[in-house]
């Protein structure tokens, strides 16, 4: 039996049985979904560019934007009415859903391959192609506030240090890690504007995830999961069956887990 005809059978005793379970039907190729806290709406990207604004309460469309024409590549909430997107088309678009104005530029040479959002500080950065990292504060628009240089190839991921809560700790003090096709770790102190640790890697870097104390980080890279410490230690955390891509990496947000 195939899966779709066992999805049918399912399907068809939960109606029979009236449950209350519903089922609704996603047309096209999700990229990305996004759910706006203290809501009940989520956002998806669509490989065909489309952005959706789907209730959960009324289990129904409440916007379709189409902003890019191109593969996006990210997606995040800043304001229940606002959301941040950027393509792979070297575009980053700022979308107020109140006023229903989207405002669009090009934020690199080449095409954008991870973003991330600080929203403690109102800051996005983004990494491309042309072997640059962007920090930019977000308000009503863009502005570019520092660009790091450094990479010998293409940066894959970024990621910034998460604040977390210890009587001694500097909340002044950003970081933000990144990795790259040229087998290395980076990280930068947000301050200085200058890259205060160098690790080699084996293998190219293809997502990044720092741990929940912000005490080590986790790298994905070919069929293998590094650990790095801050005393320079490095462990193989996870080794695939296989040499393919590990994309991404996720924290639980209570416990030190990793998938």
């Amino acid at each position: 039996m195939s899966l779709v005809s066992i999805f049918c059978c399912v399907y068809e005793l939960f109606q029979r049985l009236n449950l209350g379970i519903k089922f609704f039907f996603i047309k096209g190729v999700i990229l990305e979904s996004k759910w706006c806290e203290n809501s009940r709406n989520i956002a998806l990207a669509y490989l065909s560019g489309e952005i959706k604004i789907w209730s959960t309460w009324y289990s129904q469309t409440l916007l379709l934007i189409l902003p890019h024409r191109n593969l996006l590549i990210s997606l995040n909430w800043k304001k229940p009415e606002h959301l941040i997107a950027f393509s792979k088309e070297k575009i980053l678009s700022n979308l107020d859903l109140s006023s229903k104005k989207i405002i669009l530029f090009r934020g690199h040479d080449t095409q954008i391959n991870d973003s991330v959002y600080l929203p403690t500080r109102e800051l996005v950065g983004s990494c491309s192609d042309d072997l640059t990292i962007k920090l930019w504060f977000i308000s009503r628009r863009f502005k570019l506030l520092m660009t790091f240089k450094g990479h010998e190839k293409e940066v894959l991921a970024i990621a910034f240090k998460p604040a977390y809560f210890e009587k001694k700790g500097d909340f002044k003090k950003i970081f933000l890690a990144s990795g790259s096709l040229d087998f290395s770790l980076r990280i930068w102190d947000l301050n200085s504007k200058t890259c205060v640790k160098f690790i080699r890697i084996e293998g190219p870097v293809f997502s990044i995830e720092w741990a929940l104390f912000a005490d080590s980080i986790m790298l994905g890279s070919s069929g293998k999961v590094f650990r790095i410490t801050f005393n320079n230690e490095k462990v193989i955390y996870k080794e695939m069956n296989g040499n393919y891509g590990i994309f991404s990496l996720n924290s639980h947000s209570m416990i030190t887990k990793y998938l």
